[in-house]
């Protein structure tokens, strides 16, 4: 199910964005025998108004970490992706992209031996929000909130998970302004979300 309206909306998160999984059914370099991470994206631009939030250091690791296993795809993903992710330092992006894996990897090692199968366990047990067909990878949607951590979440859960707020030009988190939130907060009324998250009606 690729997505037409592929716009992520972090209803008011500091960060918001997807973990993209391989499933290691599709073909070239997607073709491989166990599932893997692709990689943790922030939707900036025009996939989503998530902010660009730069690390402290800029600077690639000269090691793989844990869950990677090809380090010129790694740095490719710290130079495309982890440097607007509002973490500490490559490491710390690492760190927690290897920790966000690990629970949906397993589940679709365990799922099955189709990507039919991998797919159905990943939908019934995490937020899917975009189905790469050709390349047989999903994206599950994820938020970061104030203390920079990741967590995975729905995209109506982005507020509740990971709270409401902005990072100013110096990446410190101030609380949304109040005219925001009463925008964010209608739209999620009309929705039918509530200011935390919640389904409403």
């Amino acid at each position: 199910m690729m997505r037409s309206d592929y716009f992520l909306d972090c209803g008011g998160s500091p960060s918001c964005g997807v973990l993209t999984l391989e499933s290691g059914f599709g073909s070239g370099k997607y073709h491989h025998e166990l599932p893997s991470v692709h990689g943790l994206w922030p939707e900036v631009g025009s996939y989503g108004n998530a902010p660009c939030l730069k690390p402290v250091d800029p600077a690639a690791l000269d090691h793989l970490s844990g869950c990677y296993d090809d380090l010129s795809f790694q740095t490719h993903e710290w130079d495309k992706h982890g440097k607007c992710a509002g973490v500490d330092n490559a490491e710390d992006y690492f760190d927690q992209v290897c920790g966000l894996a690990s629970k949906p990897l397993n589940v679709m090692v365990a799922a099955g031996e189709t990507w039919e199968d991998m797919l159905q366990a990943m939908m019934e047990q995490f937020p899917v929000w975009n189905v790469d067909e050709s390349q047989k990878q999903v994206e599950i949607t994820a938020c970061a909130g104030e203390d920079r951590i990741w967590r995975i979440a729905s995209e109506d859960e982005f507020s509740s998970v990971c709270g409401m707020g902005e990072f100013s030009e110096n990446g410190v988190v101030t609380t949304i302004p109040e005219k925001r939130k009463s925008a964010v907060d209608t739209q999620h009324r009309l929705r039918g979300i509530s200011s935390k998250g919640d389904v409403v009606g």
